[in-house]
């Protein structure tokens, strides 16, 4: 703290990681440290702390709220899914949870074939919950069978909206595969990017140029 105050932040974050690995066999002092961390507003070394602690206790659902809405604010696709799978573990059970981690799952391309079958469980466990079946129209889009998913799209109440997934791109996905070219502009102008992860907008600029691509062809 002292150097931090004294304006070596170098030589402060090298004492912190020390400090971290002193503690990181005892929770109690991890504990402590990101009490500190928490009071002085360092941020980065207070989740660098709760990540420490987390993997040492990952049923802790406050504490993994709390790194989630960090890593989505910083849009970082691969940390969400990383303490998801942390908290989810070998379960096969279609929680909340990983429902998210199977989204995000399909947004970096990595354990599909489980994701598809979670998206798939959940959402036969859930068929009205507009996350689930958002995240299992996706996994169809995925496997390419997005004639399967126009009806579950098109049964979706109008002003049904999720934090988790883009609903608007999800949709667009579905429409431009199934070639309702129309449909999809509609739906991707309602596709909001400043607050969508770099993997969402990756996705929106692509299904934007295959649909500018169509236009050039009609001309």
């Amino acid at each position: 703290y002292v150097s931090r105050q004294r304006g070596d932040a170098a030589r402060s974050g090298e004492q912190w990681q020390q400090a971290l690995a002193l503690a990181n066999i005892d929770r109690a002092r991890l504990q402590n440290l990101n009490l500190l961390a928490t009071k002085w507003q360092w941020q980065v070394e207070q989740v660098a702390t709760q990540n420490l602690i987390f993997e040492r206790d990952p049923s802790d659902h406050v504490l993994l709220t709390e790194l989630l809405r960090y890593y989505r604010d910083a849009h970082r696709t691969s940390d969400l899914k990383r303490v998801l799978s942390l908290y989810v573990g070998n379960s096969t059970d279609p929680s909340d949870e990983a429902v998210a981690q199977a989204y995000y799952s399909f947004l970096l391309d990595e354990d599909v074939a489980r994701a598809h079958v979670i998206a798939r469980n959940a959402f036969v466990l859930a068929p009205a919950d507009p996350v689930r079946r958002m995240v299992y129209v996706f996994s169809l889009w995925k496997q390419h069978r997005a004639a399967e998913a126009v009806p579950l799209v098109n049964e979706m109440r109008a002003d049904a909206k999720s934090e988790l997934v883009s609903i608007p791109l999800i949709r667009a996905t579905i429409e431009a595969q199934v070639g309702a070219f129309d449909a999809a502009e509609a739906s991707l102008a309602q596709f909001k990017e400043e607050s969508a992860l770099p993997e969402e907008s990756t996705l929106a600029a692509k299904i934007s140029g295959q649909l500018a691509a169509r236009h050039e062809t009609v001309k």
